[in-house]
């Protein structure tokens, strides 16, 4: 009898270990299921908005104006000089001469390139000039000058380009630390020139009017530092332009065309 009764014991103790068990895991003190995931996503793009080019009336697109659309990308060429014209000048005899283009006090052109990428990547604009009809004399150039307003920033970011004096510093703001020793100009002492080819049609030297390189972020950079990519558009004030004409005692009195050619693209070009 007491080989008996000392097996049954662990056999009700084993019973009543189950019992527990299961009762445990139906009056909720054991979750099941314990855990889930929910999947997250963000999609974030970039801003494509394309701000009023300064003086409007003489720099476009102007995508404020339903006729005119702006950009699309977020890397583009935003805006440059509508167009020159100069008014009927009479000429010189002989000599070199330069006829300034219609512009008034207050009016220079402008260039912007848009790099809203949040990129690093470097870009160059440049610009070339071609005579479309006929050539008023060889070496006649195109000169653009900043240089009638010392101490202003020629390089600023535009980020609204409305510049009714309201609040400038909300429509034009200085480049940051990354970008102002990341981006230059192409002019030297405030001026850039534009030479045509010698023929009609011929495009003469390229030249380059601003250039970014890649930006390189630091190793450990200040938790307050500005970021290390390119998140604007870049306005380059090109200033007043004329017509530089080297000798005019050859010219032929008449309507004379030609085109400035504006391009932008990355550096180093890419590969095809």
């Amino acid at each position: 009898m007491k080989k008996v009764t000392l097996l049954a014991i662990p056999l009700m103790s084993l019973g009543l270990v189950w019992s527990s068990s299961a009762f445990a895991a139906t009056d909720g003190q054991n979750p099941d299921p314990a855990s889930r995931k929910t999947p997250v996503s963000a999609s974030l793009i970039s801003d494509d908005t394309n701000p009023v080019p300064p003086v409007p009336e003489i720099n476009g697109p102007d995508p404020s104006k339903p006729d005119e659309t702006g950009p699309t990308g977020p890397f583009a060429l935003s805006y440059v000089p509508r167009s020159l014209e100069t008014a009927s000048t009479k000429l010189k005899d002989s000599g070199e001469q330069t006829i300034p283009f219609t512009m008034t006090e207050a009016q220079n052109g402008h260039v912007g390139v848009k790099d809203k990428t949040r990129g690093s990547k470097g870009w160059q604009l440049t610009a070339a000039l071609k005579w479309t009809d006929k050539i008023p004399v060889a070496g006649a150039k195109i000169e653009f000058s900043n240089g009638d307003n010392p101490g202003v920033d020629t390089l600023i970011k535009n980020n609204k380009g409305t510049l009714d004096g309201s609040n400038p510093a909300a429509d034009l703001q200085p480049l940051t630390a990354p970008e102002k020793a990341s981006i230059s100009s192409g002019g030297t002492a405030g001026k850039i020139t534009l030479t045509a080819g010698s023929t009609v049609d011929a495009v003469g030297d390229t030249v380059e009017i601003m250039s970014a390189t890649d930006m390189t972020e630091p190793t450990n950079p200040a938790p307050d530092a500005p970021p290390y990519y390119y998140n604007g558009v870049y306005d380059y004030k090109l200033g007043k332009a004329s017509l530089i004409l080297p000798e005019t005692n050859k010219i032929k009195v008449g309507q004379y065309a030609a085109e400035i050619q504006w391009n932008l693209g990355l550096l180093p070009v890419p590969t095809p």
